[in-house]
């Protein structure tokens, strides 16, 4: 919806970028006028409305977690997701490729809009087919379109291009988003699995952020072309990896 009233302002309402960025923090702001004035803890709402106090939580006793706690499984994961997180530089690279191939700036909204749109439509049935099919065969059908997008937008020269592609980018969000969360939790014990999602998480900030800058040198040293052409690699390195280093359960 925002990318949306972002287009309808530029398009319709002519107004500057940066008066959209202006009025794009206001729902932000609200959030937090909303968050601390209306929300409250659930078990705060049933004291007052004289309800039980409710049960204490299960816990898990405390222990030290080890790195040979979580399995070697869990390792080889991590060491294929920094992998691929190298190959993954910022979507900006995509939307500045949209606008070098001829995708007008006031569009730019309502492509990323399209993007978030298919993003939204396949997030929950990508999470259903991780269920029944088991987390890596997503996965790696979203790893492999991920790659195929990079390639092609590395040889895209016209505006229809950009935005075929960013639609089916879409699908490997939908795809691979709660299906690589929900292998942390399998591969490891539950009670190993706050401490998983830290690893998880501190390996793809560990990796984006080379990822982005080492994409942005190729662009500007060599090519778009060969930019594209390395994300796309190590996207493929990694979908090989997870296929061999990582068991299907």
């Amino acid at each position: 919806i925002g990318p949306v009233v972002a287009w309808l302002m530029l398009q319709q309402g002519h107004a500057e970028l940066r008066s959209v960025f202006l009025w794009a923090s206001l729902p932000a702001l609200l959030s937090l006028v909303v968050l601390l004035v209306f929300v409250r803890d659930v078990d705060r709402l049933d004291r007052r409305a004289g309800a039980p106090a409710p049960p204490a939580p299960t816990t898990v006793p405390r222990a030290t977690v080890t790195a040979g706690d979580m399995g070697t499984a869990f390792w080889r994961y991590i060491a294929v997701v920094i992998v691929f997180t190298l190959g993954c530089s910022t979507d900006a690279f995509l939307l500045l490729r949209a606008s070098q191939i001829g995708v007008g700036v006031s569009w730019i909204p309502i492509l990323w809009a399209g993007h978030n749109l298919v993003r939204s439509l396949t997030s929950i049935p990508g999470g259903r087919l991780s269920d029944r099919v088991g987390r890596r065969p997503p996965i790696i059908a979203g790893w492999a379109i991920y790659a195929v997008v990079y390639i092609l937008f590395g040889f895209a020269s016209e505006a229809w291009h950009a935005w075929v592609l960013l639609l089916v980018y879409g699908l490997y969000f939908g795809l691979t988003e709660g299906a690589e969360k929900a292998l942390v939790a399998d591969l490891v014990p539950a009670a190993q699995r706050g401490a998983a999602f830290g690893w998880f998480n501190f390996a793809v900030g560990i990796g984006s952020l080379p990822a982005s800058l080492l994409f942005g040198v190729v662009w500007d040293q060599v090519s778009p072309l060969a930019a594209f052409s390395m994300g796309a690699s190590l996207a493929g390195i990694a979908t090989v990896g997870l296929l061999v280093l990582v068991p299907r359960r």
